[in-house]
């Protein structure tokens, strides 16, 4: 691969990170400790750190997310359909693309942060956790 569309393409995924994360902490209502300074934190955080890590990851690891990102409530589910149309046109591709990985990781973080009310207090964190789990 050419120097320069390696260099295009790092630059695509890291601000598919940025925008995941500003995304994971301006669209969302999750508040993880209570604290508003601190929400932002943890929210930022992973939705900056899942697409870093699909980045890298094999594309099998990124089924689980989107699948459990598509029991997001309302409209969210509509962020884990594009993930999973992505995720089909990766499939197809002989090489994975950094910023294809990036923008399923971004995409999937966006539908686990809307999950909606659980059958008991944590369990759509335990969730999340466990689907993004083979991606890190």
């Amino acid at each position: 691969m050419p120097y320069r569309q390696l260099v295009l393409e790092r630059r695509i995924s890291w601000a598919l990170v940025a925008a995941s994360a500003v995304a994971a902490t301006q669209l969302t209502d999750a508040s993880p400790t209570g604290s508003p300074a601190a929400d932002v934190l943890w929210l930022g955080a992973l939705g900056a750190l899942v697409p870093a890590a699909a980045m890298r990851a094999h594309r099998w690891t990124w089924y689980p997310a989107v699948a459990v990102g598509a029991l997001a409530t309302g409209w969210w589910s509509a962020t884990a359909l594009a993930a999973a149309v992505l995720l089909l046109v990766a499939s197809l591709l002989p090489r994975r693309p950094a910023p294809l990985g990036a923008a399923v990781g971004g995409l999937a973080v966006q539908g686990l942060l809307h999950l909606g009310e659980g059958p008991f207090h944590g369990s759509t964190a335990l969730a999340a956790g466990l689907a993004v789990t083979p991606v890190l």
